[in-house]
């Protein structure tokens, strides 16, 4: 694509005037340039339209973590994580750190209900589990077979499958397809407790750590006496939706079949629900707590739960839970293969933690509230991520690695 045809591209973009084949080649050219070395657009031009491109993102779409960041960002000018600004760093320029930590890959194990851990296939990006065994995603087998509940000591569901674990450490990330069909991509440092096949009335799994749904409508056993709002079988007789359940320390996500981030890290305060797609129920154990405290867009946690449209965001607290608009593009973004930051420096460097494998400390404390924003490619080494950070922050960032510590200094 030359200049001039992104330029035009763009400016229909940024007008509402592409058509969905128009879009999706805007987005497939912005991934070759920042994945593909070999593209090496001249800097002026290549600064000059991923300029127009976020600075549309950020003043145009309404209400946006972006659009909301602008409240404060003339305070923190400085910190705008442009990757167009940015352009040698990706296409040949020399860090010149000594310390080089890679980021993250397909890395996860996999517990049995008898205990036996498993180290996954870096090389593949997923598992499938069947009724009898697991296989990666590619077809190819996996060295592990389902023990049966009947062969097992260990609590099971009570339908005759027993629960399993799939774990990515930080710097990990893996993807699996449930007995349903349902998939699920783990960010890094989390854990999905899954049991080995579903029943015909209940779905639930456990999640610590962030991960990525797409789940599939399952369809339950012909019963006569089901509403009318459910599904008709083929031979007329009610069939029930049997709903799909996320359970984290301090919620339930009840869904039928719809896309949905959902972000409940141990170290976090906040466990957050963002629906893409589709429709999901919140139910919180704080019920009724907080409602007081709530602005007008708030809903106090009951027993009937929440309801989120896509676009939306929960936001669970110890004190209640939240409703917002929200952009999508940067809370998936992960999922992606990128980071997508609107947020200040100290969320940045959690992220960081987790995907690089490293221990953050911030050496001066005032840095914690600067703004970043921008995109940057994930796979990209540390190194280089934190050369950007330093171009647009006022941070300094000191790498040390001695022996199994990796840890990452933020000072001024």
């Amino acid at each position: 694509m030359t200049t001039n045809e992104a330029t035009e591209l763009l400016k229909r973009y940024r007008e509402g005037r592409c058509t969905p084949a128009e879009a999706a080649r805007v987005d497939a050219w912005f991934d070759s340039l920042v994945r593909d070395r070999s593209v090496q657009p001249a800097e002026a031009d290549y600064a000059r339209l991923f300029a127009e491109s976020f600075d549309y993102i950020a003043q145009h779409r309404e209400p946006t973590p972006m659009r909301r960041l602008r409240r404060w960002l003339p305070y923190v000018a400085a910190a705008v994580l442009v990757v167009a600004t940015a352009a040698w760093l990706f296409y040949g320029g020399q860090t010149g750190r000594q310390e080089e930590i890679p980021a993250g890959g397909n890395r996860a194990t996999l517990t049995l209900a008898d205990g036996r851990v498993i180290n996954l296939d870096e090389g593949q990006t997923g598992i499938i589990v069947g009724a009898e065994d697991i296989t990666y995603q590619d077809g190819s087998t996996l060295a592990a077979v389902i023990p049966s509940a009947a062969e097992e000591s260990l609590p099971n569901p009570g339908d005759g499958s027993v629960m399993l674990l799939l774990t990515t450490p930080k710097g990990g990330t893996y993807a699996i397809t449930l007995p349903d069909g349902s998939k699920v991509w783990l960010n890094a440092n989390s854990t999905l407790k899954y049991p080995s096949r579903f029943s015909d009335a209940s779905r639930e799994v456990l999640l610590e750590g962030e991960a990525f749904f797409d789940i599939v409508e399952m369809q339950g056993t012909r019963d006569t006496r089901a509403p009318a709002s459910n599904l008709k079988s083929s031979a007329g007789a009610r069939v029930s939706r049997v709903p799909f359940k996320v359970k984290t320390n301090n919620q339930t996500v009840e869904v039928l079949g719809t896309q949905f981030n959902l972000s409940a890290y141990a170290d976090d305060p906040e466990t957050k629900t963002t629906l893409v797609e589709g429709k999901v129920k919140i139910l919180t154990g704080a019920v009724g707590v907080g409602a007081n405290k709530h602005s007008p867009n708030d809903h106090a946690p009951n027993e009937s739960g929440v309801t989120l449209t896509p676009g939306e965001q929960s936001i669970v607290q110890n004190d209640g839970i939240q409703i917002n608009t929200v952009d999508i593009a940067p809370i998936i973004a992960w999922q992606r293969g990128y980071f997508r930051f609107a947020e200040d420096l100290e969320r940045v460097m959690k992220q960081v933690a987790r995907w690089y494998d490293v221990t953050v400390v911030f050496k001066d404390e005032s840095l914690k509230g600067v703004g970043v924003l921008g995109t940057v490619n994930r796979n990209r080494q540390l190194s280089e991520l934190l050369t950007l950070l330093e171009q647009v922050t006022e941070a300094k960032f000191k790498v040390v690695v001695n022996g199994p510590e990796r840890r990452v200094e933020v000072m001024r």
